[in-house]
């Protein structure tokens, strides 16, 4: 058996074959699928890895290229949503008034709040230069993603609980969506996530927010 030591402190990526080789091979013939690297940081986020690259291929002959400009708001707060976005080539800002909650690069995945939701967006992305992004249409984001990644649990664990609702809960902690990327690096990402409160939506969303940053998280049933 080989055996690797690493000569400096340095951070591994572990890979299923199934994903390696599904990344090494390129095997769907799609115009937008090749170069820039998105690709690779948008399959292997943790929210992508939770599907497998059966539906990788499905997910990514569905996208659709569009250019955008400088300046230029993909999506619009308080409008509502027929879709999501990956960031292809360029660089952007996630803002609402004169707030700026995340800047993206290509692969980061962007628009899904109001799809989980059902309610008008929460926020605008606008480019802060030319580039492009993919479109993914409701209908994939929804049979792809939401039910795909998100699990949901008839109890909570043991665990960290989450509430999502507007109504305090004794002993559990709570979160606003619209600030809880915010408040990830507070969290302890050693310990399984379960939320509870409020609508199903918004108890999904802040379980999908909490996947997409690499936690474990469910959400819990009525």
């Amino acid at each position: 058996m080989s055996v690797i030591i690493t000569l400096d402190s340095t951070t591994l990526l572990h890979l299923d074959w199934e994903r390696a080789r599904f990344l090494a091979e390129s095997p769907i013939d799609v115009t937008h699928f090749d170069g820039g690297g998105w690709q690779e940081r948008f399959l292997l986020s943790p929210m992508m890895r939770k599907t497998c690259p059966t539906e990788w291929r499905t997910i990514l002959a569905e996208l659709e290229r569009v250019p955008v400009s400088k300046g230029q708001r993909v999506v619009e707060e308080a409008t509502p949503a027929d879709g999501c976005y990956v960031l292809r080539d360029g660089h952007a800002v996630v803002h609402a008034g004169r707030h700026t909650f995340a800047y993206l690069m290509p692969g980061d995945f962007f628009g899904e709040d109001a799809l989980v939701t059902g309610q008008m967006r929460n926020a605008s992305v606008t480019m802060l230069e030319e580039g492009a992004v993919l479109r993914m249409p409701e209908s994939v984001f929804r049979q792809m993603l939401r039910e795909s990644v998100v699990p949901r649990v008839s109890a909570a664990g043991r665990g960290v609980m989450v509430n999502a609702g507007g109504s305090p809960i004794e002993g559990v902690i709570h979160v606003s969506l619209r600030w809880l990327r915010q408040q990830l690096r507070k969290m302890d990402r050693g310990r399984p996530h379960y939320v509870v409160g409020g609508i199903e939506q918004d108890r999904t969303l802040a379980a999908l927010i909490l996947i997409q940053a690499g936690f474990k998280a469910s959400a819990v049933l009525d």
